[in-house]
């Protein structure tokens, strides 16, 4: 692949120069990089995306391969262009799964980049809900089966997915996958020790001090994802101490945030002191799927009662 053919490819704007145009299209699979480029396989995802679209074109007809590829670019801008879940956004998305040629590309694409997430992509063919869809999707529920990876993109789906067979039981797969890892989560085992017996905890605080201009803190816990864990705790200057399950994404406070379930209310209590505060929990602005004494136990817990 040439440079101009390579820079064309990486840019968002639509190639208009037909020379560049015919060497994309004239690239093998996989590509020959002039360097390596860091999303090598989205790269890849988007050459076969465009090269399907325009596949059945007469080559010799400048006009009507260049309306396909404009045709094509379009497609690709449309994740940019809506807000997601908006009913603009629905219906580019169902514009595109009722684009017989469009489909196959996107099948193609997604077939070539494996468990790489485009979720334009994937949101396509949940909407067109045939089985060679739900096969082509297959790959990236493969990886998100093997490494927990993805499944709450996969979930999302469930948004835009036709009510078929094939789309139904790729939903349902993915629900069965989230359950596990909710059940096993370590919020819903503590909450079953104190009693409480849920399959999922869903749940957000804000938390201010007595004098909300001085600090507040937030936690939040979500039991079916991998990045079940945040919690912060910010004071009015702008310093903040922060981290999820995985790490800790700032200390500014100087508090050690925690990356365990357990750490949470001791943290609550560090950061009141260090930022010389109270917590007013009655003015506490909670959002759960927890309910009655369910959600006042997470509560009691929190204050380390």
């Amino acid at each position: 692949m040439d440079r101009d053919a390579f820079d064309a490819l990486r840019s968002e704007e639509t190639p208009e120069d037909m020379d560049v145009v015919r060497a994309l299209l004239s690239e093998p699979i996989p590509p020959s990089w002039p360097e390596d480029p860091p999303n090598a396989r989205w790269l890849t995802c988007k050459l076969v995306f465009l090269k399907e679209a325009v596949s059945g074109v007469d080559d010799g007809d400048d006009a009507s391969l260049f309306a396909r590829w404009l045709e094509a670019h379009e497609v690709l801008a449309h994740h940019r262009s809506f807000r997601w879940g908006s009913e603009e956004h629905q219906e580019a998305l169902a514009n595109v799964a009722r684009t017989e040629h469009l489909v196959r590309a996107i099948q193609a694409a997604i077939v070539s980049a494996g468990a790489e997430r485009s979720l334009w992509f994937w949101a396509v063919l949940a909407t067109e809900g045939s089985d060679e869809s739900a096969d082509a999707l297959m790959p990236a529920v493969h990886h998100a089966v093997t490494s927990g990876d993805g499944l709450e993109e996969l979930e999302y789906l469930r948004k835009f997915a036709a009510s078929t067979p094939a789309m139904r039981a790729m939903i349902a797969q993915i629900d069965k996958l989230l359950d596990a890892r909710s059940a096993s989560s370590p919020i819903v085992v503590m909450l079953r020790k104190r009693g409480v017996d849920v399959a999922e905890c869903d749940f957000r605080i804000k938390l201010p001090a007595v004098d909300p201009s001085l600090a507040y803190a937030g936690v939040t816990i979500a039991s079916r994802s991998k990045l079940w864990l945040y919690v912060h705790a910010t004071h009015a200057d702008g310093r903040q101490s922060a981290s999820n399950n995985e790490q800790i994404i700032r200390d500014e406070l100087g508090l050690l945030p925690p990356t365990t379930l357990s750490g949470v209310p001791g943290f609550l209590s560090r950061a009141a002191k260090r930022m010389s505060v109270e917590w007013r929990w009655q003015d506490a602005r909670v959002h759960s799927n927890l309910w009655g004494r369910n959600r006042s136990e997470l509560l009691a817990w929190l204050r380390g009662r």
